[in-house]
């Protein structure tokens, strides 16, 4: 694995666990990012552009998550083979990266923007969005705080965090899905899709009228972007995948007494049956970023384009 500069304490050895389930038994980690992704870039970015430009900058959408994808694949290559999470592993570089990359995810997801367009969005599809403007129980207020209500249940309710954060992702994730599936069928046409498929083959054309900083920021901003990406670690960790088998799963504190998580991970011994483990795990992640993340999270910020 190469020489690290050490800042932390260094590594446990320990055999790699055995991959003993099957892709789909274990599925999870992928779907939840795509769900992550799911986000400004897809529903409100692209979709202006689109509506701004036309389709023939589609293709720096289908590029963007497509340069992630590759960082996915190098975060779940560090966690399937150490267990840490990739910001320990920064930490071995320079131990400044572990707040750095706190502030810089603090200062990203600390605006409530998201909790108050899921609860208007929640409102539209429950009541309408015109419903009640004239009372506390139909403003914007009242939606986001049922918003933030229900997040806080999704991940202070069960015990163990990630099991409930995965299956209500999922669960999401499908119904946005055929969501948008039928929405696309039901409003596009052919020339439509003629027209979003010249922009996916458009290789390298930037409209005259977009500026280079709005060209790019639209391009970091499909898929998960910023610091998302970076979350795949820990939920590769909580589903014991690879060495993340040697440590416990993030349990809720609200609900009993936790285990203390080591801050450091392990490193296994370059033995034949650990280096086809490795492949194991290392072709699970694979499957898992390209399925999940690229190929979903690809149609999916398509979709998103056409039903816009």
């Amino acid at each position: 694995m190469g020489k690290i500069y050490q800042t932390l304490h260094d590594f446990e050895t320990a055999d790699l666990p055995e991959k003993k389930l099957s892709f789909w038994k274990i599925a999870g980690p992928g779907a939840i990012l795509v769900g992550l992704s799911i986000g400004a870039g897809e529903i409100i970015i692209w979709p202006r552009i689109v509506a701004e430009f036309g389709s023939s900058m589609i293709w720096a959408a289908v590029l963007g998550v497509f340069l992630q994808l590759w960082i996915n694949f190098e975060v779940g290559r560090w966690t399937v083979a150490t267990g840490e999470t990739v910001y320990t592993g920064y930490s071995r570089v320079w131990r400044g990266f572990a707040p750095l990359f706190i502030l810089i995810t603090v200062l990203s997801w600390i605006a409530p923007g998201w909790g108050r367009a899921s609860g208007l969005a929640l409102k539209a599809l429950l009541v309408g969005p015109t419903w009640g403007t004239d009372t506390f129980w139909g403003t914007d207020t009242f939606w986001t705080i049922i918003t933030f209500a229900a997040v806080t249940l999704i991940l202070f309710g069960p015990k163990m965090i990630y099991n409930s954060v995965e299956k209500t992702v999922e669960l999401l994730v499908a119904i946005v899905t055929i969501g948008l599936i039928v929405v696309a069928i039901s409003v596009g046409s052919l020339a439509t899709w003629k027209d979003l498929a010249h922009g996916i083959v458009n290789v390298g054309y930037i409209d005259p009228g977009m500026t280079i900083k709005s060209f790019f920021i639209a391009l970091v901003f499909a898929g998960a972007g910023g610091t998302a990406n970076l979350f795949y670690t820990f939920y590769l960790r909580d589903k014991n995948i690879g060495m993340g088998g040697h440590l416990p799963g993030l349990q809720n504190p609200l609900r009993g007494r936790t285990e203390t998580v080591p801050s450091t991970g392990f490193i296994f011994s370059e033995t034949e049956e650990n280096q086809s483990r490795f492949q194991a795990w290392w072709n699970y992640i694979k499957k898992d970023q390209i399925l999940f993340f690229w190929a979903l999270n690809t149609v999916t910020i398509l979709l998103f384009i056409v039903g816009a």
